[in-house]
């Protein structure tokens, strides 16, 4: 054997079934920078059919452009798919466009010096008009929609005011309210040559956006509320440039004024800075000021990032990818199928879809670039997505939904070891890291930062979050929270056990609507609107506005937590009836076995949720049952907004508990507020709270976020339960 030419001899030990190399029966092997890489995966996904479960596809270094999803079903069984790494092989959704480039000549983009390039997308044959569509989201719609990427970053549409380098900082517009026209809602502002960066006279700026662009033109922000945002499409723009679009947002039909903030998205006179584009959906023509940033591993910087391509240098054939499929991969009615170590990436719509499936895992996997969100998982059991990385997305992270509420089985789906950051960049508001539905699923061990909104929203019944890091979270919005859920009586026995929340919130967001006193609320963990039963343990709340906020919820323990520099530690709202949504909230109990195990069983304060039995009469939406036992708290601070501990009459602290308008509590008078544990026993149990005298190992546990307890800590003689914190966030 010796004699026979090297390469001969490794054929001989790897064979090959056309480009895909046999590495031993079972363990198959594809090269990405093979001109049939796509046709050689789909191959190798037949082999491995054949071989049955334990059987393995290796995907070597490179990228593989899709052309069509990647599907998964019951012949997949027990298969595994692993890359090289995620920083090194890609599965990808898009097409790089490889068109010749140009320097912009389009008349209407204001002095550039040469950075503005263009080219036509269609020279791409994968791309066209009809896939395209409006490049612009209309009324809410979050459907799958082209994005474009320059050297692996998310470009955008022109955009005024410029995006800031963080999400939270300023550069908004306001707007006021237009009226009516027909029937229909308006809101209006006036579009200057200032702003814009025109050099014309404002009365021209109309005339500078033609048919075919203005139908790329949309508007995205803050309409009525601080806490929903939405996109429209422009409506109308008269000579002076007084611009009006409608919206469907809630509160907009009924005539009230919207004072919200927004940015405009689409103009070709807007294309100022790196970063942005303006497309012509019709001829597929494509001006771009090209950005690049750094490398996907490394950490998003605060700065804003630096243009690395110099000007008047041509882009290359190769550094443009455009979005193409709706999906990358779908699994669906199979079990234990195993996807680790590569990046799924440049998809118009969600990057994995798992349907119906059962113990499946993604493991080491970066889900970037996705349009909308970066995995969905439906119905099924067990699938664990683990060590994995969710950045880059027009939405949501994760999503996980299973589980039998009839019967409280869990879904045992779960998320753990997982990183998400600069994530909900189209769609800002409830499009958390990580959305639980159903029953039973897991989030722990995971790290969320820098985003606008949610870490965790949740609906359905005993849920675990526990040893997770979150940090600068909700800096878009207002009465919101980093653990967010709301709505039914029904959704109990979620357990938030052992995280750590720090530097939370955003009290100066400018010209962000706000309606009320508690308008502007931000909170770690939020229990809104009559969701009851929360365990919330061993957490440490550092550095925001609230800690624990539940609106109009029973049954609720806190427990063995520490609160450190916050405005309120914890704080409860009631009122004394349900309003309109009676009937509803009826409804939902009654369409559960509410009084019969194991409901009536795990949940028995919902079995008498109707006052004397009468299912037409139920009890008051009040506080009730409330344990606030052994908790921590140090320095309540006013935090630099406008809310402050003391802002209403109604507001009240008490060994850092704070209540509010909550007097029709079963013997309770609004007199009686300042000693509950003494008064109010049918409502609050509250004890061995200790403020300020906590006995911190560091000098300064917020600057250090070092929360350990010195061994001579008063808190240790109350029963304190040592909270693991280098147990929290992703293992290294």
């Amino acid at each position: 054997m010796s004699s026979l030419p090297m390469v001969l001899f490794l054929c001989l030990l790897h064979p090959s079934h056309g480009a895909v190399q046999i590495l031993k029966e079972g363990l198959y092997y594809v090269d990405p920078s093979a001109a049939t890489s796509y046709d050689d995966l789909l191959e190798a996904q037949t082999l491995a059919r054949r071989h049955g479960p334990g059987a393995e596809v290796r995907i070597g270094p490179g990228r593989i452009e899709l052309m069509n999803p990647l599907t998964f079903g019951p012949a997949d069984e027990g298969v595994t798919y692993k890359g090289a790494g995620a920083s090194l092989t890609s599965l990808s959704g898009g097409t790089q466009v490889n068109a010749s480039w140009s320097v912009s000549q389009h008349l209407r983009i204001p002095n550039h010096d040469g950075n503005v390039f263009a080219t036509n997308l269609y020279s791409n044959p994968r791309l066209n008009a009809s896939l395209i569509g409006n490049t612009c989201p209309n009324f809410g719609d979050n459907s799958p929609r082209l994005h474009l990427y320059y050297k692996g970053t998310p470009q955008w549409l022109a955009r005024w005011p410029n995006r800031p380098a963080s999400p939270a900082s300023g550069n908004w517009s306001t707007l006021r309210d237009g009226g009516k026209i027909n029937g229909m809602k308006y809101f209006c502002y006036d579009y200057d040559n200032e702003t814009s960066h025109i050099d014309m006279n404002s009365a021209d700026r109309y005339s500078l956006a033609t048919p075919e662009e203005e139908k790329e033109i949309c508007f995205h922000g803050f309409w009525r509320y601080s806490w929903r945002s939405e996109w429209a499409p422009l409506s109308y723009c008269n000579a002076t440039n007084h611009c009006c679009f409608s919206t469907t947002i809630v509160g907009a039909a009924a005539g009230q004024a919207a004072k919200g903030t927004f940015y405009g998205f689409g103009w070709a006179g807007d294309l100022d800075t790196a970063g942005e584009y303006v497309l012509n959906v019709t001829s597929g023509d494509l001006h771009l000021w090209p950005l690049e940033q750094q490398a996907e591993g490394v950490l998003p910087a605060r700065s804003p990032p630096v243009p690395l391509n110099p000007p008047g240098v041509l882009p290359g054939p190769e550094d443009l990818i455009a979005s193409v499929l709706n999906e990358a991969i779908l699994i669906n009615f199979t079990s234990n199928v195993l996807l680790a170590d590569f990046t799924v990436e440049h998809v118009r719509g969600t990057a994995i879809n798992v349907q119906n499936s059962t113990n499946c895992t993604i493991a080491g996997v970066t889900v970037a670039r996705a349009g909308v969100d970066g995995v969905h998982v439906f119905g099924g059991s067990g699938v664990s997505i683990t060590r994995s990385n969710f950045t880059n997305l027009g939405a949501k992270g994760v999503s996980l939904l299973g589980g039998d509420r009839e019967t409280l089985t869990p879904s045992n789906h779960s998320v753990d070891n997982s990183r998400f950051w600069r994530h909900s960049m189209w769609t800002y508001c409830y499009t958390p890291s990580v959305q639980l539905s159903g029953v039973g699923a897991v989030v722990r061990k995971s790290l969320a930062y820098d985003l606008p909104h949610q870490f965790v929203s949740y609906g359905g019944n005993n849920h675990l979050i526990e040893l997770n890091i979150v940090h600068d979270t909700i800096r878009m919005s207002y009465d919101s929270g980093a653990i967010y859920s709301d709505r039914h009586p029904t959704y109990r026995g979620t357990h938030i056990k052992n995280n750590l929340f720090y530097r939370l919130g955003n009290f100066s967001i400018p010209g962000m609507p706000t309606i009320g006193a508690t308008s502007k609320i931000q909170q770690a963990v939020y229990v809104d609107d009559f969701l009851s039963q929360v365990v919330v343990e061993g957490n440490i709340f550092a550095g925001m506005m609230n800690g624990f906020f539940s609106h109009n919820g029973r049954n609720h323990t806190l427990v063995n937590n520490l609160f450190v520099n916050t405005s309120c530690p914890v704080a409860y709202s009631g009122q004394s009836s349900w309003g309109t949504l009676n009937e509803t909230f009826k409804a939902e109990i009654f369409s559960f076995p509410y009084t019969t195990p194991p409901w009536s069983t795990q949940y028995p304060d919902l079995a008498h949720i109707f006052s004397n039995g009468n299912k037409s009469n139920m009890l008051p939406a009040l506080p009730r049952f409330i344990s606030t036992i052994r908790n921590g708290v140090m320095n309540v601070v006013n935090t630099g907004s406008e809310y402050t501990p003391n802002m209403d009459s109604f507001w009240y602290i008490e060994h850092g508990i704070q209540f509010l308008n909550t007097s029709n509590c079963s013997g309770c008078t609004s007199d009686s507020w300042g000693a509950p544990e003494s008064t109010c026993q049918g409502c609050f149990t509250t004890y061995n709270n200790s403020v300020d005298n906590i006995g911190f190992t560091s000098q300064d546990p917020y600057a250090t976020l070092d929360f350990s307890l010195s061994p001579s800590s008063p808190l240790w003689k109350l029963g304190w339960k040592r909270i693991p914190q280098e147990q929290m966030g992703p293992d290294a």
